[in-house]
């Protein structure tokens, strides 16, 4: 019987050794994420830290996928009145259906203004709606035209690059652990500085007269090396104004594969706003 009580004892001594929450930087291992159900291996994918060279396949992966998702969102913030500032934060959700060529962004401000910009083989067309309710429709490109639809690839891909804010080489990004996102383990990766150690490139949209106090960045990728999630949060102080300011942009991609993109009812309207304002001109 007491050798029966301390086999039991070894076991979940064993089991409960391979639960660590979250690794360190560096080579995973086996104790390297959650908790596992019954029969599911520890996950031990992604590189210990991340890069610009990641980044590019994530986004090469995005780019071959049948259809997909994302929602970027935008946030500044001052400690000052500033009426220039009260269209945020501005979220764009992007849908994208690349068997059908297919694109639509929805952008939505927080004064109520809301612009969607469809594209098919016909053109692209806009439906802007003011916060009062005004609803107008413009032509945004003419078939065959790729700059709008390269100009919105670029927008909606742009959370899955290392470009909108410019990472500096002496920040990796670097493996943190594990972690569960709606049901898909993936890796997480962080990266953070202050004044007091970083001397930041300026394009990070800090003013060169700023002084920077907080860099943070934290992304999660999937394990078939998908970037599903990327925050970039910058703070400054601009000493003229006595004004601190905050920088955040999120990026979320929340499906892959399986998305439709359908053309919205008021294309058709659109389309004839376009032609009778071409033919007045």
């Amino acid at each position: 019987m007491r050798d029966s009580a301390l086999s039991l004892t070894l076991c979940v001594l064993l089991v409960l050794s391979g639960c660590s929450l979250f690794g360190g930087a560096g080579t995973p291992t086996a104790t390297d994420g959650p908790a596992s159900p019954t029969g599911t291996p520890t996950p031990t994918f992604g590189p210990a830290v991340y890069d610009a060279a990641d980044a590019a396949a994530s986004t090469d992966r995005l780019r071959e996928a049948g259809s997909w998702n994302a929602t970027l969102t935008t946030r500044y913030e001052s400690n000052r009145s500033r009426p220039d500032l009260d269209e945020y934060p501005i979220e764009l959700a992007l849908r994208a259906n690349a068997s059908v060529g297919h694109l639509q962004v929805t952008e939505r401000r927080a004064d109520g203004r809301v612009e969607t910009t469809f594209v098919d083989d016909s053109g692209g067309y806009v439906r802007e709606r003011s916060a009062d309710g005004d609803v107008d429709y413009r032509w945004a490109s003419r078939p065959n035209d790729t700059l709008l639809v390269d100009a919105l690839t670029y927008r909606a891909l742009a959370g899955t690059q290392l470009r909108y804010v410019d990472d500096p080489g002496e920040l990796p990004l670097a493996k943190v652990g594990y972690e569960r996102v709606d049901d898909e383990v993936v890796a997480v990766y962080e990266a953070n500085a202050s004044e007091s150690g970083f001397d930041p490139d300026r394009s990070l949209l800090v003013p060169e007269e700023a002084r920077l106090v907080q860099y943070e960045q934290r992304l999660t990728l999937a394990s078939d090396g998908r970037l599903v999630g990327r925050t970039v949060t910058v703070e400054w102080v601009h000493p003229d104004r006595e004004e601190r300011v905050t920088y955040q942009r999120s990026f979320r991609l929340g499906a892959v594969d399986g998305v439709t993109v359908e053309r919205p009812g008021w294309v058709d309207e659109a389309r004839q706003t376009a032609d009778e304002s071409a033919e007045e001109n």
